[in-house]
């Protein structure tokens, strides 16, 4: 036992205060008197006694051990507990929503034996979580009852783990010689177990499962009015066995296929016309006892719409564009074109401009001028005529060149990071090149406005165009719960699929995708759709699942016992409180003697 302030004890100096309190104090006399006129009389004239023998009560030695508790719990005294830490490894990964054939979680089941595990125990407590990546709950809990408190808070994410990296951690708690011992509880198994240093807490049977890997949708070209779509499903079971799949759009029903699969394999369903929606739900029968991976979502391009940002000193030749289904045009003249205007587009068209810096969004640029930074193109004008083009390729796709009508233009030389996709007698008329992640064309001549099927071969390509600046003619990046992804230009605010709002910054990483659904972007009032899966069919199988692989090392040396200091400074206020009101109470109550009146 120690005491962390000594000097806290003179307040002990205290009690010859309260003891001479105590002595000056004055003391009544008894007096037998015959008449009230008498009694009177007499404390008029006699008065009362301050000083004699010592005549200490039982309040005194209340308010001495009152005293005496205070100036202890001042020097703050300890007592010094020697315990020896642990770490607890907690699976909140999805994979933990499985449900036992008792009904209750993997993950309670998990919490269940360690709480078991740790009862009694007063030792210092150290949790992990698994998911997304191995991360500390926070820092070191002291004894049983803290760490069942925080435990007891916790709930398993849709997201998957990384089997190799959790593997990694228990390896480094094992080598760290703070830990007595390490503790993990999962549905994985561990391999191999150390004794008196390493435990596996393995929770669950191997089960069979059915399981969707991705879910896609992808548009044909702008102006369509139908998707594509394709899943893949795995029968992780001991016999060949039918899934039915059901396409749906959050509402209504679209398309059902069926997939014959067998003993662990893996196929792949297409719904090649699916009526276009905002997103779509992709539903896996039968159920099973893992519910997280019978679910997936999808969106289509972005969120099914495409916002074109038309700069040129030329307004009407934007018309037509405003006609395609899933486009929003904003027209602009070229002086008043400010560069953050790109950000809240998805396409920028400058028409006979060019901008002073790259645009932030997929850029078409329309005859530009030349010698202008950052594009510096060299050009010449001439009357054009395209001659060869590069097949196959996105742009060139469906169109017949030969039947353009394109006049006067100008040829492109040579340039230094786009490539030529068209070109004509003197230099290229069609080029394509990226630059940090942004697509931009240049075209040599105008093919605006857009005439639809009055001038067929040219709206093919500029349709094309669109689609390739626009993403839509290859599937959307698929995104995995826990994976954090860089939240757009422009996005204020993400909507999870629980409702839960997240304020954010534009291009910076956004890190709470940990449910499974569709997240909304809100810019201003515009909004995108992001579709985020668990999509993990090596966590889904639960037949065969992954083991924790830990690497044999050598014993570790025996960890030192860690000193604790347990404080008595609460329990001492805590008495004396608890005294100073007893004493309170019984003095409130006391009764004092009235004196004998004879008559």
């Amino acid at each position: 036992m120690g005491l962390l302030y000594p000097i806290g004890l003179s307040l002990a100096a205290l009690i010859p205060v309260l003891a001479l309190a105590y002595l000056v104090r004055e003391r009544p006399n008894r007096v037998v008197v015959s008449s009230l006129l008498a009694f009177r009389a007499l404390g008029a004239s006699q008065g009362r006694a301050k000083w004699g023998r010592p005549r200490f009560d039982w309040m005194f030695f209340a308010e001495l051990l009152i005293l005496l508790l205070v100036a202890l719990a001042a020097a703050e005294p300890y007592f010094i507990r020697r315990q020896k830490p642990i770490a607890v490894v907690l699976d909140n990964s999805g994979v933990m929503r499985a449900k036992m054939p008792s009904g209750q979680s993997r993950f309670d089941a998990a919490r269940g034996r360690l709480f078991a595990f740790l009862r009694g125990g007063q030792d210092e407590i150290t949790v992990y979580l698994t998911a997304p990546l191995p991360h500390p709950l926070g820092p070191p809990l002291a004894g049983e009852d803290a760490a069942r408190a925080e435990i007891d808070k916790l709930k398993p994410l849709d997201a998957a783990e990384d089997p190799r990296a959790v593997a990694d951690l228990v390896e480094r708690l094992v080598d760290d010689t703070r830990y007595a011992q390490v503790v993990v509880a999962s549905s994985h198994p561990l391999r191999p177990v150390i004794p008196g240093r390493l435990m596996g807490l393995t929770i669950g049977d191997s089960v069979a499962n059915f399981a969707l890997g991705s879910f896609v949708v992808e548009r044909g070209s702008l102006g369509s009015q139908t998707v594509r779509a394709r899943a893949v499903a795995a029968n992780f079971s001991s016999q060949a066995a039918p899934v039915r799949l059901t396409v749906s759009d959050g509402a209504k029903r679209l398309a059902v296929k069926e997939l014959n699969l067998a003993a662990g394999t893996v196929g792949a369903v297409d719904f090649p016309d699916l009526p276009s929606a905002p997103y779509f739900r992709l539903q896996l029968e039968p159920t099973d006892a893992f519910a997280l991976d019978n679910v997936a979502y999808a969106v289509p391009g972005a969120g099914g719409e495409i916002r074109i940002l038309f700069v040129s000193p030329e307004p009407n030749d934007a018309s037509g564009l405003d006609a395609l289904p899933g486009v929003r045009l904003v027209v602009e003249a070229p002086d008043k074109y400010r560069p953050e205007q790109s950000l809240s587009a998805d396409i920028v068209i400058f028409e006979y401009a060019a901008p002073k810096e790259l645009p932030g969004a997929n850029t078409l640029l329309v005859m530009p001028p030349g010698a202008t930074p950052p594009f510096d193109f060299a050009t010449r004008s001439a009357t054009v005529e395209i001659m060869s083009w590069r097949r196959p390729n996105p742009l060139t796709d469906g169109v017949n060149f030969r039947l353009f009508e394109a006049r006067r233009g100008e040829f492109f030389a040579p340039h230094p990071w786009m490539e030529t996709i068209a070109d004509g007698t003197d230099g290229g008329l069609v080029l394509s090149g990226e630059r940090d992640g942004r697509r931009y064309i240049a075209l040599g001549f105008v093919p605006f406005p857009y005439l639809g099927k009055r001038n067929l071969p040219m709206s093919v390509f500029t349709l094309n165009v669109l689609s390739y600046l626009g993403r839509l003619m290859s599937p959307i990046e698929s995104y995995r719960v826990g994976q954090p992804w860089r939240v757009p230009p422009g996005v204020e605010r993400i909507v999870a699929p629980s409702g839960a709002t997240f304020a954010v910054t534009p291009s910076r990483l956004f890190d709470g995708a940990v449910e499974q659904g569709v997240y909304q972007l809100l810019n201003g009032k515009d909004r995108i759709l992001r579709a985020v899966n668990f999509d993990s069919l090596s966590e889904s199988n639960l037949l065969d699942p992954a083991v924790f692989a830990v690497a044999q090392a050598p014993p570790a040396a025996e960890p030192a016992a860690t000193e604790a200091k347990l404080k008595l400074a609460p329990i001492l206020i805590a008495a004396a409180l608890a005294l100073a009101a007893l004493e309170a109470t019984l003095a409130y109550r006391r009764r004092r003697p009235m004196g004998r009146i004879l008559s």
